[in-house]
């Protein structure tokens, strides 16, 4: 299972799964994450054995805080997500014709933007 997770998130395992265990220990209810790590599917699987477990509570812990992978480390996410749109918006700014060009720069910009409104969110 962690090969195959692994492999289908290039490499990024630890990272995901890190994620997964952070929501749980912010959102979850007390001793609901000891249960749910012991909890077993219907044919005597583990739960946190079955690869759609995980990609499903990624998939959660992602819509919940988007800003764990737009930005590494645990520091000031705010001052990380601001320095990146800076950096495009200058970009853009004075290569507006290869910034048109860059679907992925602009995509990228779209999540930032969507990263700062969140974190502005989260801490109103």
């Amino acid at each position: 299972m962690t090969d195959a997770l692994n492999a289908e998130w290039g490499g990024n395992y630890r990272t995901h799964k890190n994620k997964v265990e952070s929501l749980l220990d912010m959102y979850a209810p007390t001793g609901f994450k000891d249960k749910l790590l012991s909890a077993r599917l219907s044919d005597g699987t583990a739960f946190f054995n079955d690869p759609n477990a995980w990609k499903f509570l990624s998939a959660m812990a992602l819509q919940l805080d988007p800003i764990t992978t737009l930005v590494s480390g645990s520091g000031d996410q705010a001052g990380a997500v601001s320095d990146e749109i800076a950096k495009i918006e200058k970009f853009m700014g004075s290569n507006r014709k290869d910034y048109n060009k860059d679907a992925a720069m602009q995509a990228r910009l779209l999540k930032l933007y969507e990263a700062r409104e969140k974190l502005s969110a989260k801490g109103s």
